[in-house]
Order: structure tokens, then sequence, then C-alpha cells
């Protein structure tokens, strides 16, 4: 059955919810999540791919919609956003499916020269082919050679991209992480741990330019500090990365496949 509304009054009408239902705080919350779970998501995950703040997204919405305007606060807006919707996560589907076309465009490519060969030979005769057959093959061979290696270079130049895509650098300014944030975080007080405008967290060892340092991935266990060491030390996987090595790592990782990379983020 399809469900799906222009509109907020339409929704409630559908659901036949009268003044009584809409009288409840509790019931207004829970109708206006569903509502757009069901028929903003998609553009609200736009909006954020775009970088809209949260407030220019909830004017946006509110603006074409002023029945929902009258329920929805900014605050409830606010919540069921980052609740729901994970930035870095989009970015990470947008990228993959990006780096897919890419090679798909790139197969289809190879599949249409070959058939664009197999029909310039129909019509030939017998002993035509035979006389050229050995050139062909040869010519064939070369050319087949060259594709196959450009093929493969341009496969490593779009994994190259991809880990681009999927290691976000800082949004500055920065800010040093304070010592009750590292505690909640990390269970113990680091040096040299910034925060980016966005509240995303990054390892200030890692580069000597704030625009480029690496963030922290989740599920990276971060050893006790060291005094007089100007690098953090990384345990994953049973392997240990110091902080100038932590974005080739992380770069390495995914051009092996693993596309799922998230980072940390102070949550607010």
């Amino acid at each position: 059955m399809k469900t799906d509304f222009v509109d907020f009054t339409k929704f409630c009408k559908f659901y036949r919810l009268d003044d009584r239902a809409l009288n409840s705080p509790e019931n207004i919350k829970s109708f206006v999540r569903i509502y757009i779970q069901q028929n903003l998501k998609a553009q609200i995950e736009d909006m954020v791919l775009k970088n809209f703040t949260l407030k220019m997204m909830f004017l946006s919405i509110t603006q074409g919609d002023k029945e929902l305007a009258k329920l929805m606060n900014f605050n409830t807006f606010k919540s069921w956003v980052r609740t729901n919707i994970h930035k870095g996560e989009l970015k990470a589907q947008l990228a993959q499916q990006q780096f897919y076309d890419i090679k798909k465009v790139s197969c289809d490519h190879s599949e249409k020269e070959m058939t664009d060969r197999r029909e310039k030979t129909i019509g030939q005769s017998n002993e035509q082919q035979l006389r050229t057959s050995n050139v062909v093959n040869q010519a064939s061979t070369k050319r087949e050679y060259r594709f196959v290696k450009a093929s493969t270079n341009r496969e490593q130049s779009d994994i190259n991209d991809l880990s681009k895509m999927l290691l976000p650098n800082p949004k500055l300014p920065l800010r040093e992480m304070t010592a009750d944030e590292c505690k909640k975080i990390f269970n113990g007080e680091f040096s040299k741990i910034m925060i980016d405008a966005d509240g995303c967290i990054f390892d200030g060892y890692s580069s000597d330019e704030d625009s480029s340092l690496t963030p922290i991935p989740s599920g990276y266990e971060i050893l006790p500090e060291q005094e007089g060491l100007s690098s953090h030390l990384f345990k994953f996987n049973n392997e240990t990365i110091c902080s100038k090595d932590l974005r080739s790592f992380v770069e390495g990782r995914i051009s092996k496949g693993f596309l799922n990379v998230k980072y940390l983020c102070l949550q607010e």
C-alpha cells in the first residue's frame, strides 16, 4: 500500500490523527519522527552531503510545510538527524557507488571494443583470414596487453581517489580536546588530540599541517602516552601504528576493500 505524503496534513488525515492525538507532546514527537523517516529522509541525506547546517535543513523543510512547522520544534528535528543520519557513512556509500560506476564503465568500454573487433572481421574471405591471421593475433595481443595495463593503472587511481574521499580532512578551526573529554572518549589523558568544527576527532601528531591531520578511526585503541614521545601509538588487529603512519595504514585497509571505516566524533 502506498503511503507517501506530500505534506504533514495528508499524513495526519491518512492515519486519522485527531486533535486529541496531537495534543500530547509525546504523541506529536512520535508522529513527527515517523513522518520524517518515511517522507523526508532522502531529502535530508542529500542536504547533509551538500553540507547544509541543521538550522538550514530545518528551515528548508518547515518553510515548505506550515502544518509540520507548527508541531516540529528544532530540538526534535536535530535529535532525529543526529540519531539517524551519519555523514561519514553517507560519504562512504557515495564514494563506493562512484567507484563501482567507474569500474562498470571501464568494463563496458572493454567489451564494446572486443565486439567491434569481432564484427570487423566478418565478411573477409577464408584466404584473406589465413594470410593475416598471424599479424592480427600479434597486434591484438599487444593491444590487449596495453589495455590491461592501462586498466590496472586506472583501477589503482580509482582506489587512491576512493581512499582520499573516505579519509576526510578536518574542518577548521581546530581546538585541543579537554582532559574531561579525553577521559570520556579514551579513558585517559592525552595531548594533541584535536577536535574540528564538526566535532570530529583527529590525531594532532599525524601531520605538521592542521589542514591534513588524520581522523582517528573507531575501534583503534590508543596506548598510554609516553613522556617525551611526540606521537600517539594505536593498537588495531594486533598491529601497532604511530601517528605519522596512521593515514597510510587506513588507506591500505581501504585499498583492500575495507570501506566501512568510521571515525570518532564527540557526542553532543
